[in-house]
């Protein structure tokens, strides 16, 4: 950690140097160091990266954020410059519609970056231990963060709404001044809502949640606030056609995005253009402003709080439940038979508390449950108002996208850069990993999935008693422990080492694989569900069938998986165990 030895940088002059003491740098110069310092905190952290591979994940996420307003806008070219004979340009209507995505995904792209960056608005242990034995004095301190903070927050905002600024007025060519100033003013101020309104609920929750109970708070925030985010982004597409009906309707008034399309609106032509923009563009203005002040009153609280809780300890608390114990009870005697493998199983349930495998569960599980409440979201006319309801043929396919959508952030989230010392005990003791051990690897993930998916499906089943009854619903629990079952087998079919007892540096094919797993295999694999559970409902027999095949699959594919790890371990244990001991300090011991 540079930055803070450079606080104390001296300025290099003979009598300084003679007079065997340094000069501390003057305020404004050791300002400055306080603030570079906590602004590479945001993109250099362990929840972003290990071994310095920053800024090639900094770079993709710029670019994933920035990037698609600027397709929209070429996308809407042809709209407004269709070769002759030239089409009518868009209706009002069309126009709002391209008003509301641009707006929508300002305030989303904010959101979420925010949230995900949440705990690093606030003083951490390490730059806390560090920087107060330091002769800084604690309000220049508390001033660097704010300072920090404000420009991550600027640069943030400018950066993912940048295109949409500056491409979509002189593409449309109407009113390209009004146009611009609309945009600029509601595409802004509805990202800084959402900015303002995720800082202050977590000032909030660092101020009411005792500590031992924050960590859980802070992922429940996270998980809630990114599923509000993502739902808000996908059923867009589902409110463009009722976009009119939806505006008029009283219920507007409670949701903030229609907030900002009123003010966007209500700029570029007017309070006459459309009266009931008028009264939601002045509550846009108020809940920006009520944001700004909250964030502003929760901040300085929770800074003070956190910075005790830095230097006092953040205390623990006894998280081992009655029923947690009982199930470890039933797995030790069920599943977990050897001594190995409920090692391993616990360890991977120890390790995945910490902080940055915290936050990437919470967002991970926000997004999933942000994509079930979009695509089972129904909005219909019914006699001219609008109604909610739930669509069937998305319940059908929501539980096999529940089950992979765990299964491949589970395996995500075990394939994550990690500092592997905590996990030494397994090669210092049994050298390489062994069937059983990579075995109950799969195991953690398999039952965890089962949780999750029963879980959902005993909620769904209380929700829509209509389409989860009988035969339908003991198709889809059948097809989630099938799922649970054979999908950790395949995802980590080559899984040659405990997760979190390696360190592993991100490779450059990570993205490329990601996506084909989400683009290809989910589809896929959803699909091919769908089509198994209508099968199962008709009979018990074919329900006898597919548990029967899932069985065959499961043995031949760790059967597999076996002969291939025999095939592959070409270095012994002590080669092993040679090549791991000099990273912990041992290897003259061996001498």
């Amino acid at each position: 950690m540079s930055e803070p030895i450079a606080v104390l940088e001296p300025r290099t002059n003979a009598a300084s140097i003679a007079a065997g003491h340094v000069c501390p740098p003057s305020g404004l110069r050791q300002f400055r160091l306080l603030v570079a310092h906590l602004l590479d905190r945001f993109v250099n952290n362990e929840t972003l990266s290990v071994s310095g591979e920053t800024l090639p994940f900094v770079m993709t996420v710029a670019g994933a954020v920035a990037v698609p307003t600027l397709i929209a806008s070429i996308f809407v070219f042809p709209e407004y410059h269709a070769f002759p004979p030239r089409p009518p340009l868009p209706n009002f209507w069309t126009q709002v519609c391209e008003h509301y995505f641009f707006m929508v995904y300002g305030m989303v792209a904010m959101g979420l970056i925010t949230v995900f960056e949440a705990d690093l608005f606030f003083p951490e242990t390490l730059d806390t231990l560090i920087l107060s034995p330091l002769p800084i004095p604690r309000g220049r301190l508390a001033l660097a963060r704010v300072c920090a903070n404000l420009i991550f927050l600027v640069l943030l905002l400018l950066g993912t709404n940048l295109f949409t600024v500056i491409a979509y007025p002189p593409i449309t060519e109407l009113h390209v001044g009004r146009l611009f100033l609309a945009n600029l003013s509601a595409v802004l101020a509805g990202a800084v809502f959402a900015a303002a309104a995720c800082v202050a609920l977590q000032g909030l929750l660092s101020c009411v949640v005792p500590t031992g109970r924050y960590a859980q708070a802070t992922a429940l925030l996270q998980c809630g606030t990114t599923a509000a985010l993502i739902s808000t982004f996908l059923t867009m597409p589902k409110l463009f056609p009722l976009l009119e009906r939806v505006t008029a309707d009283p219920r507007a008034n409670w949701f903030p995005p229609f907030w900002f399309l009123g003010l966007y609106e209500s700029i570029l032509g007017g309070l006459a253009r459309l009266p009931r923009f008028a009264p939601l563009a002045h509550t846009a203005v108020w809940a920006t402003g009520i944001a700004i002040l909250a964030a502003m009153v929760c901040f300085p609280l929770a800074y003070r709080r956190r910075s005790r809780q830095a230097i006092e300890g953040a205390g623990t608390m006894n998280l081992e439940s009655a029923a947690s114990r009982w199930g470890a009870w039933v797995l030790h005697r069920t599943v977990l038979r050897s001594p190995q493998q409920r090692a391993v199983y616990h360890f991977l349930s120890q390790s995945l508390r910490t902080p940055k495998h915290r936050v990437y569960l919470a967002m991970y599980s926000g997004l999933g449950l942000g994509l079930i409440v979009s695509g089972v979201l129904r909005v219909t006319l019914d006699a001219g108002a609008v109604r909610f309801a739930a669509d069937s043929r998305a319940i059908a396919a929501m539980m096999p996208g529940v089950a992979f959508w765990t299964v491949a952030g589970l395996c995500f989230v075990l394939a994550s850069s990690v500092d592997p010392r905590g996990g030494w005990v397994f090669p210092v003791t049994s050298g390489l990993p062994s069937a059983a051990q990579l075995d109950a690897v799969r195991m953690w993930v398999t039952l965890w999935t089962v949780v999750i998916s029963g879980g959902v499906i005993a909620v769904a089943a209380a929700l829509f008693p209509a389409e989860l009854h009988g035969a339908a619903l003991l198709a889809q629990i059948l097809i989630a422990v099938a799922l649970s079952v054979l999908l950790p087998d395949l995802f980590l079919f080559d899984a040659r080492v405990i997760p979190f007892t390696s360190l592993r540096i991100p490779m450059n094919t990570d993205l490329a694989w990601m996506l084909l797993r989400y683009i290809v295999f989910l589809p896929v694999t959803v699909f091919a569900a769908i089509r198994l559970e209508a099968w199962a409902e008709h009979s018990a027999v074919h329900l006898a069938a597919i548990a029967l095949a899932v069985l065959l699959l499961h043995s031949s594919i760790r059967e597999a998986s076996h002969r291939a790890l025999q095939l592959r371990a070409s270095r012994s244990d002590v080669d092993h165990l040679t090549g791991m001991l000099p990273g912990l300090g041992l290897a003259g011991e061996l001498e």
